[in-house]
């Protein structure tokens, strides 16, 4: 790029593509574990090239035959915003510059009067067409900050359609996590915590209750998904998430699943039921601990656009661990060997610590 024979600064595409590998090279040295500092001066030098491709190319756009007119620019800014410059390479760990997702929109929005809508327009329908194309996990973040570009035009008609049955299905799903006793847990006893999923009777009927979520599909010979997904190890994803989340103030001691064969139940929410997930045995690290937090189920659903991944989370669970030891109740409740409330699952679904 820096030797071609046209000035990088009077040609857009020459800046974009500058942008672009620059962009790329700074991910290579991230993986490389440059330092921080080198890294984020490799971005911002990206993203500032981008924006000049943009610059550029509104400026000259009302004098370019119409044939030449496209929005590449800035969708390709846009994609590089999300954490990759080509999207078949985004991952979950990659979070949106949403401060640069605001200069992409002011950019757009920008372009003389004469084109901007048909910019706009070739935006909001590359936005949607590359739903098809982005991981199941990633498609509500993705589809979100198409919004936060161009929310309110025509073209995002569906995608606003979309984001809205994903906010619904989230609206109707909950992970509850609760401590199984007082909140005053201390630091010298084990406690217990109940994990359980909670929806609408609606959703739980087209989900099966759920109840998937407590298999590890993985060691089922000959397993095939109907919608044609890979075998999921759910209950060693999720013990996985919980040890990794909860780890740096407690000693997990035992995670214990319920069977999938557990029955759904009502818990005093009309049109609501619960689904018994998990039987979690912790144990403060020290007096300073003072919340447990949030954990996320990953739950996967399928529609017309194909199979998408939301995470169903729960809400921060305050405890207080300032007590040397715990009431006489929560020791009796620690030394029981199935805790009130508990799975009644096998010895084998109980596991203790593990070694990092």
């Amino acid at each position: 790029v820096q030797t071609c024979a046209l000035p990088i600064s009077e040609d857009w595409r020459l800046r974009l593509v500058q942008g672009v590998t620059m962009f790329d090279r700074a991910e290579f040295d991230y993986g490389r574990k440059v330092e921080l500092k080198e890294y984020t001066r490799e971005r911002d030098a990206a993203f500032a090239a981008m924006q000049g491709a943009a610059a550029l190319y509104s400026a000259g756009v009302e004098a370019m035959p119409e044939g030449e007119r496209t929005a590449v620019a800035f969708l390709q800014w846009f994609n590089t915003t999300l954490g990759a410059s080509d999207l078949a390479y985004l991952t979950r760990q990659q979070e949106p510059e949403t401060n640069h997702l605001a200069r992409v929109r002011s950019a757009l929005m920008g372009l003389p009067s004469a084109v901007r809508d048909a910019h706009v327009a070739e935006f909001g329908k590359a936005v949607a067409a590359g739903l098809s194309s982005i991981k199941p996990e990633l498609k509500a973040r993705y589809l979100k900050a198409g919004l936060a570009v161009a929310g309110e035009h025509p073209s995002m008609a569906e995608v606003r359609k979309v984001v809205r049955h994903y906010d619904d299905l989230l609206d109707e799903v909950l992970l509850d996590v609760r401590v199984d006793g007082p909140a005053e847990v201390g630091h010298a006893t084990p406690f217990g915590v109940h994990v359980a999923l909670r929806y609408t009777e609606a959703v739980g009927r087209e989900s099966g209750n759920f109840s998937k979520y407590l298999q590890n599909q993985q060691k089922f010979q000959n397993f095939i998904n109907p919608y044609g997904t890979p075998p999921v190890n759910y209950r060693d994803d999720f013990e996985k998430h919980l040890r990794s989340t909860w780890d740096k103030n407690f000693e997990v001691l035992a995670v214990t699943f319920h069977d999938e064969r557990v029955e759904p139940r009502g818990f005093g929410r009309a049109g609501w039921k619960e689904t018994p997930y998990a039987y979690v045995m912790l144990k403060a690290k020290d007096a300073s601990v003072d919340r447990l937090p949030s954990l996320r189920l990953d739950l996967d659903f399928v529609d017309r656009h194909g199979t998408v991944i939301l995470p169903a989370s729960s809400s921060v669970q305050i405890v207080d661990a300032r007590q040397a030891r715990g009431t006489t109740a929560r020791a009796a409740t620690a030394l029981r060997a199935k805790p009130p409330g508990a799975p009644r699952a096998c010895a084998a679904n109980s596991r203790g610590p593990r070694n990092p």
